[in-house]
């Protein structure tokens, strides 16, 4: 039988998680005019591609 985790004495805290890779696809778009959220940004392993 599992047991339930006591988690009442362990620390709460927020955590922010982010691809930067895509992140940083998105931002390098911006100043070709491209919008980032109506192109088609593909990254593959270091190569930038925007269709």
């Amino acid at each position: 039988m599992v047991r339930p985790i006591d988690d009442e004495h362990q620390p709460s805290r927020d955590v922010f998680c982010i691809d930067v890779k895509s992140f940083f696809a998105n931002v390098g778009a911006v100043p070709c005019r491209i919008h980032p959220l109506r192109a088609y940004i593909i990254v593959i392993s270091g190569l930038v591609l925007v269709y």
